[in-house]
């Protein structure tokens, strides 16, 4: 239908001017200028639209020339002609005299400058217009010349014509106002002096000039295509980012913020660069309302289509020249030929076009190439059917063909990860495809063509040979690869760990647990190597005979571990951290006799005590064991005698503390751990202790009798004082060192009123006078305080007195005071 369309608009444009050369920028028709434009110079209206011979057959029996075709040396011919008459080789690109030759000449700079496309110049060629001066630059200075030149002659030759030549609606040949000349001639001379097209309006020597040239720009919609083309030969910006970095140029030379920038004209145009500049990369003008690059761009596009019938009418021609879509059909949704190419890129990396739905490394595609299956029946394209069939598109897939394929692609990563296709049934990374290569050899019926791409990747279908088919190398029969693979995880494992005992709750290797015990259960199945093989290595048969070392082993590891962290291996009957530890202990005693000399040897290595009491769970060692985590859990190992936690724990510290016989080796022991061998000083001691604590806390040593946070040291603190005549002379030092109060009243008196002189000062400090209210809110015992003060005058020592008198104290007030 597209074709359709333009090839009409093409007849029209030949039957009015009589040739098919459609300037580029047409302003009857823009679409029309840009789609002979790309099939002058490609042969086609982008990569996935190549012309088919019939439509080019038709196009040059319309009169369209294909510039890669024209003969070189008449067009070589055609310009050396130009340059005779001109002086120059800058033929403009819509030169009216001979259009054909403004176009090759366009071509060849393009030609020159594409490094993407494959040149059609030879070195010969390009050597020959050296020769004659020929610029490959699109656009320099000699070529505003020439557009001036150009532009005169035309005029000239235009006044020249004859009323029916001049009417014959040619629009490339329109008027050109000798005043527009005067002022292009000027903007040529300035680019000759300053190198561009900025002229400023500031200045007067230039001030018209300026002005025209902004005149210039802002109806650059309305200028005649000749006039156009020949300021976009002396390069003028018609871009608004040209402009803005000549205009942030001027105010840094210049050092004034103030400068207007009459360039921008609105906001509408600022969005027009950009919406250029984005069909610039992406190929299309369909930008997303959420565009997450510029989201204001996306809701301006939307904004263009609802008001689209407000439009000024320039505008709207300019968005038609872009290939603008008024309808939002197309809105949010990536061009057909974007997703075409990127199916092509997945059968490339897949060898097929069996795109998942969900495809994670591309939604958008596995969805795009649903919408293509539904859509085949009358609703696309016969060129895009083409060029699906021309991939392999497949427009009818099975759920369960879908399943297949993507299992098999999994399989041929898997077989480039490793080399082969021997994926295990219990496959950890991917146990699906471990089930569904196991489901491919179970013989279920398989087409022929699914047969033979396993076929073509090395699929193993029989992982056991039938013994005419093992080979015989020396004296050994190679079984399946997969049997000698675990095999070999199992000389691994017994290197690590000094035996093929692998325990029933190994973690790190399932799939070897499993396969041991398969090797048990089919030992008779076996072949002789492969049994061999296992014996070599001490591979035991014995299921429950593995399991009897492996505990042993375990306990033994855990046993080597206590004494590490004890010291010793002597393991109470019921400890309660591990109890199997204690009983295992307990029964290696037992079977010493019948035990085999490597284990005793083991377990002689860490010092283990093969001989202990009867009643070993309440043994010296176990009680000793006992007090050790007493003192872990309260610091000391000061243990009540009547401790209700443990009760034959209190029991034996007490005893160990009469003073039976005891050996040195014990002795040191509950040495090394802070044993206090008298009990009446350990418990002095500590209330020592905690009553230091509790001057750090308060201050003083006044520990009331009901302290409730310590009610033995209210007590014991009162003991202390009723005692004082029989105590040590030690004693009595330590506790007059931290100023223990002997006698309550007088001391408590003392402190209690310093307390409260204190508290005084710190009253006049904050409100400079110690006139405290007696009912005072904030202290009210300080108000108290000073109002018996003032009573107690006659009879206050002189001390209390001289020191209320330091600091201003009010012995007699008022009632108003």
């Amino acid at each position: 239908p597209l074709w359709n369309k333009f090839y009409k608009y093409l007849v029209v444009y030949k039957d009015i001017h009589g040739d098919c050369h459609v300037p580029s920028l047409y302003a009857g028709q823009p679409k029309l200028g840009f789609w002979v434009h790309a099939l002058r110079h490609h042969k086609q209206l982008s990569p996935f639209y190549p012309l088919s011979k019939p439509q080019e057959q038709e196009l040059k029996n319309l009169g369209l020339v294909f510039l890669g075709e024209l003969d070189f040396n008449e067009m070589y011919e055609r310009l050396i002609s130009y340059k005779k008459q001109h002086g120059h080789c800058c033929v403009p690109h819509n030169y009216v005299p001979d259009k054909v030759l403004g176009f090759w000449v366009y071509y060849q700079r393009h030609q020159y400058h594409d490094e993407e496309e494959s040149t059609d110049i030879s070195q010969e060629e390009h050597q020959k217009l050296i020769d004659i001066g020929f610029d490959f630059e699109f656009k320099t200075l000699a070529s505003s010349t020439t557009a001036l030149s150009s532009l005169q002659k035309d005029q000239e030759r235009h006044q020249g014509q004859t009323s029916n030549n001049s009417s014959s609606g040619n629009q490339d040949k329109q008027v050109v106002d000798p005043a527009w000349l005067a002022r292009y001639e000027k903007l040529v001379e300035f680019k000759s002096e300053h190198g561009n097209c900025f002229v400023s309006t500031s200045s007067d020597e230039v001030a018209a000039l300026g002005t025209w040239v902004r005149h210039q720009w802002s109806n650059q919609d309305n200028l005649p295509l000749v006039c156009k083309q020949a300021l976009m030969d002396i390069d003028f910006p018609f871009s608004t980012s040209d402009w803005n970095i000549f205009v942030d140029a001027s105010i840094s030379a210049s050092g004034q913020g103030k400068i207007k920038k009459w360039h921008e004209r609105d906001s509408w145009e600022e969005k027009y660069e950009l919406l250029s500049e984005y069909k610039a990369q992406n190929g299309n003008c369909d930008v997303p309302t959420r565009y997450k690059e510029n989201s204001s761009l996306g809701r301006w596009i939307a904004k263009q289509r609802l008001n689209r019938h407000k439009m000024e009418p320039s505008r709207k021609q300019r968005l038609n020249n872009i290939g603008f879509h008024w309808s939002g059909t197309r809105e949010w949704k990536e061009s057909w030929s974007i997703m075409y190419s990127r199916l092509v890129k997945y059968k490339e990396e897949h060898g097929n076009c069996l795109v998942p739905m969900r495809y994670k490394n591309d939604t958008k595609l596995g969805i795009w190439v649903r919408t293509q299956r539904e859509k085949k029946e009358g609703q696309m394209s016969a060129e895009r059917l083409r060029l699906l069939n021309d991939i392999g598109f497949v427009w009818r897939v099975k759920k369960k063909d879908h399943t297949w394929q993507q299992m098999y692609n999994r399989l041929i990563k898997y077989k480039e990860l490793y080399g082969d296709c021997m994926v295990p049934q219990r496959y950890k990374n991917d146990p699906k495809l471990g089930r569904w290569v196991n489901s491919q050899r179970l013989g279920r019926a398989m087409s022929s063509e699914r047969r033979q791409k396993l076929n073509d990747v090395g699929f193993v279908w029989n992982l056991r040979r039938s013994a005419d088919q093992d080979a015989e190398i020396g004296n050994k029969t190679y079984t399946d690869v997969q049997w000698n693979d675990m095999y070999q995880r199992l000389l691994e494992y017994k290197e690590e760990n000094g035996s093929c005992h692998i325990p029933n709750n190994y973690k790190d290797d399932p799939d070897l647990l499993c396969w041991v015990k398969n090797q048990r259960m089919n030992r008779d199945k076996l072949s002789d190597y492969c049994r061999k093989c296992l014996e070599e290595i001490g591979f035991s048969w014995s299921s429950r005979k593995v399991t009897v070392i492996v505990a042993w082993d375990e306990m033994y590891e855990r046993l080597r571990r206590f004494k590490e962290e004890n010291g010793h291996a002597v393991v109470p009957h019921a400890y309660k951290p591990d109890t199997k530890l204690g009983v295992w202990v307990r029964t290696q005693r037992q079977f010493k006799e019948t035990m085999p000399e490597s284990r005793k040897e083991r377990l002689d290595a860490i010092g283990f005590v093969w001989k202990a009491r009867r009643d070993f769970g309440d043994s010296w060692d176990n009680m000793f064991l006992k007090l050790v985590e007493f003192k872990e859990k309260h610091g000391h190992c000061n243990v009540p005698q009547r401790y209700t936690e443990d009760t034959k724990l209190g029991r034996w510290v007490n005893s160990q503390r009469l003073g039976r016989p005891m050996s040195d080796e014990r002795r040191q022991r509950l040495k090394e751990i802070g044993f206090l061998w008298s009990p009446s000083f350990a418990s002095w001691d500590e209330m020592f202790n905690r009553l230091v604590t509790y001057k750090d806390q308060h201050g003083d040593c006044m520990v009331p009798y009901r302290y409730q946070n310590d009610t033995k040291l209210g007590g014991w603190v009162q003991t202390q004082r009723t005692s004082r005549n029989s105590m040590s002379k030690d004693r009595r030092d330590r506790l007059d060192e931290i100023g223990f109060a002997w006698s309550v009243r007088k001391d408590y008196a003392r402190d209690a009123w310093n307390d409260m002189f204190f508290r005084l000062v710190e009253y006049k400090a904050r409100h400079g006078d110690c006139l405290v209210p007696q009912q005072y809110k904030d202290d009210a015992k300080l108000g108290r305080w000073v109002h018996f003060q003032r009573q107690k005058k006659d009879s206050m020592p002189e001390n209390r007195a001289q020191r209320l008198k330091n600091i201003g104290f009010v012995w007699y007030v008022g009632k108003k005071t």
